[in-house]
Order: structure tokens, then sequence, then C-alpha cells
């Protein structure tokens, strides 16, 4: 979901989405980000200050950029690749990723699985 909206004198852009997990293979998974990042160039919202919610099915941390900090980090997989790409090209930053806590956002139901950050708000670097 994609809208672009208006408060007050400021205009803003809200993506809210769900990444395609493993079982689609690293091909499906690039595609789609390839597909979402594109969909955020569209005329309508390219330029405006964008708020990305997002289940990215993604692993980050392991390489530390201006969009995400070291806090929580968990090795970097092929859709957190794509999803690392997807955040630098738009100016965007992962604030959880900076600052120490829980981190965690889903735990398999398997008896004893540990909890992996795959959920994410991204804002502006600019902000």
């Amino acid at each position: 979901l994609l809208v672009r909206f208006s408060i007050k004198s400021q205009r803003l852009a809200v993506l809210v989405a769900h990444a395609l997990d493993s079982e689609w293979g690293a091909e499906g998974q690039r595609v789609w980000w390839d597909e979402t990042s594109q969909l955020l160039r569209h005329k309508r919202v390219a330029g405006l200050p964008l708020i990305v919610l997002i289940d990215a099915n993604a692993r980050v941390g392991s390489i530390v950029s201006s969009a995400f900090g070291a806090e929580g980090a968990e090795m970097q997989c092929s859709s957190g690749l794509h999803f690392h790409q997807l955040l630098v090209d738009h100016g965007l930053a992962l604030p959880a990723t900076m600052w120490p806590g829980p981190h965690a956002t889903w735990t398999s139901p398997k008896q004893g699985a540990r909890g992996h950050r795959l959920d994410y708000v991204a804002l502006p670097v600019a902000w």
C-alpha cells in the first residue's frame, strides 16, 4: 500500500508492505525489491518525504551504513542486501537499529526458536 497525503502544509508518502520470504527464492525476492524500489520512484511520490512500515523478511545490520546502525545486528541475508539497497537509494534509515534494547519482532512458532528482527519502520535520513 503506497499513499501520499498532506498534513497541514507537509506532504508525505507512506509505504506499508510485506516482502516475500525465502520460500520465494533469491530471484523472486530480488524482483520484488526491484519492483518496490521502482514504485517509490513514481512521479506521484518521488521527492516526497517517505515513511516505510514493512515486514521485510530481511536480516540486516552486519554491514553498517547510513541506513542502519549495528544495534541488534544479524548477518545480512540476500533479501537484506536488497532491502539495504532500497533504503540507501531512497534516503531512508532504520532508527531502531541505532540504540540498544530488544530488537526481535518475530519468533518462529517452533519450540526453542530465537527471535529475529524482520519488521521495520524506515524514516528519511534527513529527519
